[in-house]
């Protein structure tokens, strides 16, 4: 692929509604010619049928990428009204393009256009064209505005309702709303709760997985549990002392003070 074959394609991804838009009125231009020449191929009405239509792909043009960024925001009970305007609006613009342009292709630069508007009937049916291929425009517009994705469910984690603990030789359980807090002590974590402390060979970040939301990370080496917590307390450069159940005490960092700001009701 040439370099201008690649800036066409990448011309067309940026305007993906023009691309339909203009084949659609190469159709259009073939039809109207056959019209206005009456089936006779006449090639003297070629300028003003290809006038017609490239006034149309401008028009479109004009209103397409507008049309494109606006309909989103309106209501449907609101693009009915805001469809009429613009259809009006854009078969009124079509129309003045069109007859000027018809003119500049009769006249010069230095005796100017020679704009003779449509009269009678030629406007009115120009006009109800103009709206027809509004409508057209705005399917063109519809189709290629992305609907918002639908937000996706996540599934609920399911939480173990008691923990199942090795300390030493021994296993225990426990359920989540006994501990007070979590402990990272070197290769171990110190399980402490009301009837006791118990240490584990475990990661602090493996426990957050098996606990529900009311417990907090304060600091990197301790989880505290809310319903435990007593009262809090500055406890200087921006930390907070955390005061637990059972005259217990965990030093949140300053992130971890964050958090449970985050939490005050």
């Amino acid at each position: 692929m040439n370099r201008f074959d690649t800036k066409l394609a990448a011309a067309f991804r940026r305007a993906p509604i023009l691309l339909p838009w203009g084949l659609g009125l190469l159709l259009l231009t073939l039809g109207y010619y056959l019209i206005f020449s009456g089936g006779n191929l006449n090639p003297r009405v070629l300028p003003s049928t290809i006038i017609n239509t490239l006034s149309a792909f401008i028009t479109g043009a004009l209103f397409a990428w507008p049309m494109k960024r606006w309909l989103p925001r309106f209501s449907p009970s609101a693009l009915l009204g805001f469809h009429v305007l613009a259809g009006a609006v854009f078969a009124l613009a079509w129309y003045i393009i069109n007859i000027t342009m018809q003119g500049w292709s009769y006249g010069s630069l230095a005796t100017g256009a020679q704009i003779e508007p449509f009269r009678g009937p030629a406007f009115l049916w120009q006009y109800f064209q103009g709206f027809a291929l509004y409508g057209a425009l705005a399917g063109l517009v519809h189709a290629a505005i992305k609907e918002p994705a639908m937000p996706v469910d996540e599934p609920t984690r399911k939480l173990p309702e008691r923990l199942l603990l090795r300390t030493g030789d021994e296993m225990v359980t426990i359920e989540p709303g006994e501990i007070i807090a979590i402990v990272a002590a070197d290769d171990y974590c110190e399980v402490r709760t009301a009837k006791g402390d118990h240490l584990v060979r475990r990661r602090l970040g493996e426990f957050e997985s098996d606990l529900p939301d009311n417990f907090v990370r304060v600091h990197r080496s301790a989880i505290v549990n809310l319903d435990r917590v007593v009262r809090c307390e500055p406890a200087g450069s921006g930390r907070i002392s955390v005061h637990l159940a059972g005259s217990d005490s965990v030093i949140a960092s300053r992130a971890g003070a964050k958090i449970l700001r985050e939490r005050t009701l």
